[in-house]
């Protein structure tokens, strides 16, 4: 179990945001980590994540929304992995983030592909304020922050793509996402060495990867209906 010393040193970490060193050294590692992975980072998409990293910092020490807090980790871990997805995203698409947590992918999204509208879905309502301000923070004009929850959701509008980052034992939850989609949508889960989940009714296509001093392999699976 992690000692209280170790989580202290993580929650600091970012505490002094505001002073040059500590902005450079996460605005730094971004680009170093971007260029590893052969990403492109033009300095407006940097900038935003800059604030939103800000953000992070900020609530992070109240919520404890994510253990990679450290400049390095979570350029890499977070703003990096989430932006995997952005090239492939279809023109102009409706993106919902299930699971959003601290933003992510869906913040990341945003950010990179401002012609596509992101709803970031979060059943925990704390969470849903902190992705309120993030939002507003950055600022971006192309998300939005919903409370609710999986599979739960109504989904009263169909979207192109529904991405999530959050973490299911199994395809059950993913039984009826076909109700949220349209008709040519995509589902679009982070998966780790385990691979793809079986979910009915789709069939999977993984594109593995690796980030940046990470020795374990990541996947991005995109399940298509058969």
């Amino acid at each position: 179990m992690e000692s209280m010393a170790a989580r202290q040193g993580r929650q600091t970490s970012c505490s002094t945001w505001n002073s040059p060193p500590e902005a450079e050294t996460f605005l730094a590692a971004l680009a170093s980590a971007f260029g590893a992975a052969g990403q492109s980072l033009p300095p407006g998409d940097g900038e935003a994540m800059g604030r939103a990293y800000a953000e992070l910092c900020r609530w992070n020490r109240r919520l404890n929304l994510t253990r990679l807090i450290a400049p390095e980790e979570a350029a890499v871990g977070h703003f990096l992995d989430s932006a995997m997805a952005a090239p492939d995203l279809p023109p102009a698409a409706a993106v919902l983030d299930v699971g959003s947590g601290a933003g992510f992918p869906g913040v990341v999204l945003a950010i990179r592909r401002p012609d596509a509208r992101v709803t970031l879905l979060e059943k925990t309502a704390k969470k849903v304020e902190f992705l309120r301000q993030l939002i507003r923070g950055v600022p971006l004009i192309n998300a939005e922050a919903v409370a609710g929850s999986w599979p739960a959701w109504p989904a009263d509008d169909a979207y192109d793509v529904i991405v999530s980052r959050a973490t299911f034992a199994d395809g059950a939850a993913w039984r009826d996402v076909g109700r949220a989609l349209k008709a040519d949508g995509t589902l679009w889960l982070w998966r780790g060495e385990d691979g793809a989940l079986d979910i009915p009714g789709f069939v999977a296509t993984s594109r593995p990867y690796r980030l940046p001093g990470r020795r374990r392999e990541r996947r991005l699976v995109v399940y298509r209906r058969t």
